[in-house]
């Protein structure tokens, strides 16, 4: 099991979360089943909210990246943490403003947004734009200049930078579909037609890593932020510019730990000399990241939490495709 503080064994040897019985959870609302400990979400949004406050410039802030828990009860949690939401689709827009989230708190990011969904999140008013292609700010300035907005906006620039990982979740390098390269001068010609002024703000994007295996590293949030508003001080001072606000928009380090995935194991199969299969009642429909990206994923039998983990198998999903995996060679 993870090293996670929301999560245990009771008296009974069945998974808790958050004190709550996993057994229980999925006796009452079936499966398959997400949980999240609401608890540790806030506490992962108050950590983000307060250090950035403390250790970076003044108007710094975190905007939750909606794409990692798009639901009106996150909004709803992220609007009483005074968090901003970073949304790439008017559904997501919606479902912030419908929890009540106040659209000036709203950053609309994404690639390839369609003349529908600008003139959405113009008409709603979004506080901000990401814009992603110098082809994207000539339709926003056109639809913003169309309904008598002056549209605040973000300008996404891809650094050139190769983050070693794996290729399919890569957004930094120069060969890449988000943003504008600033190897190639595209980011500059953005610049220059967008920014006639210092640029106040700074984001930073996403990235900070979770563990998902107990080999896995854990990850200090708030000794990197830390080191951000460090380094940014630094280098603003070298180069005599004035600090501008950072923003990031975590999303994986605020729901990842506190969530847990509840199946029900409907077969085994067990094939000779080969593997053993664990088929339960979901699958890539509920969690594509296996089939996608072979994502490695920790996981225990609920109703036996407290024996040892010794038999490898494949998690297997009942979708009518041989990739629809959660996971291969994991002890259970």
């Amino acid at each position: 099991m993870l090293n996670q503080p929301n999560l245990a064994v009771n008296q009974a040897g069945h998974l808790t979360i958050g004190g709550v019985d996993a057994v229980a959870l999925a006796e009452e609302y079936g499966t398959p089943l997400y949980v999240l400990d609401e608890d540790m979400v806030r506490g992962q949004m108050a950590l983000y909210r307060e250090e950035m406050k403390k250790s970076l410039p003044s108007g710094s802030r975190p905007y939750f990246a909606s794409k990692a828990m798009s639901c009106k009860e996150m909004y709803r949690i992220a609007k009483e943490e005074g968090i901003g939401a970073d949304t790439v689709s008017m559904g997501e827009i919606y479902t912030a403003l419908s929890a009540g989230f106040s659209t000036e708190d709203v950053c609309f990011h994404g690639c390839a947004k369609p003349w529908a969904e600008i003139e959405y999140a113009v008409k709603a008013g979004a506080g901000l734009f990401g814009v992603d292609s110098l082809e994207e700010l000539a339709r926003i300035d056109r639809c913003a200049g169309e309904n008598g907005v002056c549209q605040r906006v973000l300008l996404r620039v891809t650094p050139g930078i190769d983050p070693h990982t794996f290729s399919a979740v890569d957004t930094g390098q120069v060969d890449c579909k988000f943003g504008e390269a600033i190897q190639t001068g595209q980011a500059m010609e953005m610049v220059r037609r967008a920014l006639g002024y210092t640029a106040g703000i700074l984001d930073l994007g996403g990235g900070l890593g979770v563990p998902y295996t107990a080999e896995e590293p854990t990850v200090d949030y708030a000794a990197v932020i830390r080191s951000v508003g460090e380094h940014l001080a630094c280098r603003c001072q070298a180069l005599d510019y004035p600090p501008p606000a950072i923003f990031m928009e975590p999303g994986r380090s605020i729901v990842a730990a506190a969530g847990v995935t509840l199946y029900t194991v409907q077969d085994v199969k067990s094939i000779p000399d080969c593997r053993d299969y664990v088929l339960v009642d979901g699958g890539m429909t509920d969690n594509p990241r296996y089939a996608l990206y072979q994502a490695r994923y920790t996981a225990l039998i609920a109703n036996r939490a407290g024996e040892p983990a010794d038999c490898s198998v494949t998690l297997a999903g009942r979708c009518c495709e041989s990739g629809d995996l959660i996971g291969e060679n994991m002890l259970m």
